[in-house]
């Protein structure tokens, strides 16, 4: 809107040298007489401030903002849709990680509880490594079932060490 544009409205009372005021702003040349005038007409001084702050608003206005670069939104966008793909690939692996995790540890505690009454009588033999030994060896069952224990310990460890760290990347 140019500042020319500017009316007063239809309930002031209209004066003649309105128009002289917006253009005399707009020149930014002042006759001593319109400085004088502009103080004592309230009609003349309501359009030199309606057009100073039109003024003001068209300065602050920027229509020749820069917009981001195209190859840097379209990289950002092609990086979030990797990031959210590679997200949904992972999502059904790390449920079965975590089902093979808890069946694990469901057949480690089944074993400890099949084993249990040889696992007994052979934790009350530790008193000798030879009593020990002939326990293992009239029980394969107590040894099966201590494997599969500690077999079961190691993998939920290092199923949460990979769970941990992917976490945290």
């Amino acid at each position: 809107m140019s500042l020319t544009e500017v009316t007063n409205d239809p309930g002031d009372a209209p004066c003649p040298r309105e128009q002289e005021v917006v253009t005399a702003l707009e020149a930014g040349s002042w006759s001593a007489a319109l400085r004088q005038h502009v103080r004592t007409c309230q009609a003349c001084a309501d359009q030199l401030l309606v057009a100073e702050a039109l003024a003001i608003a068209v300065a602050e206005e920027r229509p020749d903002t820069s917009l981001p670069d195209p190859g840097r939104i379209w990289l950002r966008a092609r990086l979030a849709e990797r990031s959210a793909a590679r997200a949904r690939a992972t999502r059904l692996i790390t449920v079965v990680e975590w089902l093979a995790a808890a069946t694990g540890v469901a057949v480690s505690v089944a074993a400890l509880a099949w084993a249990w009454p040889s696992l007994r009588s052979w934790l009350g033999l530790l008193g000798s490594v030879k009593q020990v030994a002939q326990a293992g060896a009239a029980n394969p069952t107590l040894v099966i079932a201590a494997s599969a224990v500690i077999l079961m310990v190691m993998v939920v460890l290092d199923l949460n060490t990979d769970w941990l760290r992917r976490r945290t990347q």
